[in-house]
């Protein structure tokens, strides 16, 4: 597969369309509203997809830029421990700061459960630097398993949060059209569709990277969505959650997000005791209006996905 990436793939791989056009601000957040949707029963015998409230995910997985930030800002008050597990494989640390290798900024990041939930505190915290900021605000760190990576649900009050397994699969599959208008169901994929997306480079017609050996800037597939506006649901890095399901196929420690009605990310079964690592999409509250009018009026557009 990766013979045939590089054969097909023109010099340097091609411009990156995530790179020539930045998503703005106002369009990295989509919000997922019809509380009390329907959830999908799944073959193995348990009901998945259904949530009671509205609330926001990213559209994009965190990058490596985006992570180099929060490590910089991390190192100041407690060093990272040593490893690439913990601060990303793809973050390198030279003359004194965190920064992504050359041509990574813009890919996903791939990092540790216990890392992915202080960085929601981070955030939760306004990106503030003591060791408070990174420690409780969004999880309570001291409940954590660190070795593990189990990590215990977010807290009441919680402003950024991995989402929990509903919320994710609602994301990436729930339509409240799908089969019209007010007909609501689940796509068999994350990209709108019931027919299984072709893996290939996206400037020769592909819909996904799953199942390919190349990772790409995220939302390099601009034009494959979920029915609520997020990319690479499919493809990309397998992504946490921070809920453990008894029994299914998911029963991992926080582990990452199979929640597809197909299983269709870049694994089997995306977990490696020795580098438990995965990517990472966040949800949050939706921003009170006032505050926020702009990324409201964007999102408004995004929470139906387009025909």
């Amino acid at each position: 597969l990766l013979a045939l990436a590089l054969a097909a793939a023109p010099p340097g791989l091609g411009p990156s369309p995530a790179s020539a056009h930045p998503i703005p601000e106002s369009e990295r957040w989509a919000t997922v509203t019809h509380p009390g949707n329907q959830p999908y029963m799944h073959p193995d015998g348990f009901p998945i997809g259904r949530v009671d409230y509205e609330y926001q995910i990213g559209r994009t997985e965190i990058t490596n830029a985006e992570w180099a930030e929060f490590a910089n800002a991390y190192n100041v008050e407690r060093p990272f421990p040593q490893g690439s597990s913990f601060y990303g494989n793809s973050i390198r640390y030279r003359n004194g700061r965190f920064v992504a290798i050359s041509g990574q900024q813009d890919k996903p990041v791939s990092i540790r459960a216990t890392f992915a939930a202080r960085y929601a505190n981070w955030l939760h915290n306004d990106k503030r630097t003591d060791i408070a900021a990174f420690e409780s605000g969004a999880y309570d760190t001291s409940t954590f398993d660190e070795y593990w990576d189990d990590i215990t649900p977010h807290l009441p009050g919680a402003r950024y949060w991995l989402p929990t397994h509903d919320e994710w699969v609602k994301a990436a599959h729930f339509d409240p059209d799908r089969h019209g208008d007010n007909q609501p169901g689940y796509w068999m994929f994350p990209t709108t569709s019931d027919t299984y997306p072709l893996q290939a480079l996206p400037w020769k017609g592909g819909e996904t990277s799953a199942g390919t050996a190349f990772y790409l800037p995220v939302a390099s597939y601009r034009d494959v969505q979920s029915p609520w506006g997020l990319w690479d649901s499919s493809g990309g890095q397998d992504e946490w959650t921070e809920t453990v399901i008894e029994g299914s196929p998911w029963d991992e420690a926080s582990g990452p997000a199979h929640g597809f009605l197909e299983r269709q990310k870049d694994s089997v079964n995306g977990w490696d005791i020795y580098a438990p690592t995965a990517g990472l999409r966040l949800a949050r509250n939706v921003p009170a209006p006032s505050s926020v009018l702009v990324c409201v009026l964007s999102t408004v557009a995004l929470s139906r996905r387009r025909r």
